[in-house]
């Protein structure tokens, strides 16, 4: 099963699916409340995409942003969540994808978050 394959699949809520380029990608989806501002409330995103595991088969090559590309073509009104990014380069690469690092407080050792709202999105 590909990753719109599972989008498009109302029952099924996460999945490891295959896509050009990745060794392993484990997604869910569902909606989240998730801290858009420090110190603010917690907003409930949907539709949401959660990118939860994966592993590019040959990383730094564009795989992830090929990913983005093909789910803002193919489901442009998805929100996309990126959790616990482990990979210090990585994480300071997604801003320029149009990322926002999200402000979890508390525990300063978590591995940061990252939300895509899609185009047009007012949360």
């Amino acid at each position: 099963m590909n990753l719109l394959q599972f989008w498009n699949e109302p029952g099924l809520r996460n999945t490891w699916v295959t896509e050009p380029g990745w060794e392993g990608l484990y997604v869910r989806k569902g909606p989240m409340y998730l801290p858009l501002t420090p110190g603010g409330r917690w907003v409930k995103v949907e539709p949401l995409l959660q990118l939860a595991t994966f592993t590019a088969k040959r990383p730094q090559t564009g795989a992830f942003t090929r990913l983005v590309a093909m789910l803002e073509s193919h489901l442009p009104l998805v929100n996309l969540y990126i959790e616990n990014i482990l990979n210090p380069g990585f994480a300071l690469a997604l801003p320029k994808l149009g990322f926002l690092k999200l402000p979890f407080e508390g525990d300063q050792n978590l591995a940061p978050c990252f939300l895509k709202l899609h185009q047009g999105a007012n949360p």
